[in-house]
């Protein structure tokens, strides 16, 4: 059974889970150009592995063979190519199902704090927050990653401009 400091608590911690999914998702706008374009160039980049595995196996297929190693290199760059289509799961299902946990949790603890259903809410309140929780160490650790990937990207990029600025001042 909980007690009131521990609702109230999760009360307070559930706000401000809620408050941090929509923070993440504002932090995440200025560099989302930079993530699409990421997954743009990705995809371009498995199109192109995938048109080469198909001509392969049109020609393997012509001759009269069908090596399933092919077929399945085929099915994972079609898999590939269709998580690459859109936006990240993180950002639409994750960041969605992290808020309503947080709001659940929310209006949970009030209701607990109402003698609503008390016995159901102390069975399902802490549940809720922990998936809550869970769910948004996901997307904080999906974001992480596609921001450093743009980091990354950018740093190459300026990286190779500066060697070719140097390359071009050597040779005049």
């Amino acid at each position: 059974m909980l007690n009131e400091n521990i609702v109230l608590g999760l009360l307070q911690a559930s706000i401000t889970g809620a408050g941090l999914v929509l923070t993440v998702y504002a932090l995440l706008i200025p560099v989302a150009r930079q993530i699409f374009q990421n997954r743009t160039s990705e995809l371009k980049q498995f199109l192109e592995h995938y048109k080469k595995e198909s001509k392969k196996l049109e020609e393997k297929i012509s001759k009269g063979k069908i090596p399933s190693q092919t077929t399945q290199e085929i099915k994972v760059y079609l898999y590939l190519i269709e998580r690459k289509m859109g936006l990240p799961d993180y950002m639409r299902k994750g960041m969605l199902s992290c808020f309503i946990g947080y709001i659940s949790s929310v209006l949970m603890s009030l209701l607990w704090l109402l003698d609503w259903y008390k016995p159901m809410m102390d069975a399902f309140l802490p549940w809720i927050f922990m998936m809550a929780t869970f769910a948004f160490l996901l997307v904080g650790i999906n974001a992480i990653i596609d921001i450093y990937l743009v980091f990354k990207k950018e740093y190459d990029d300026s990286l190779k401009s500066e060697i070719n600025k140097e390359k071009d001042m050597l040779e005049t």
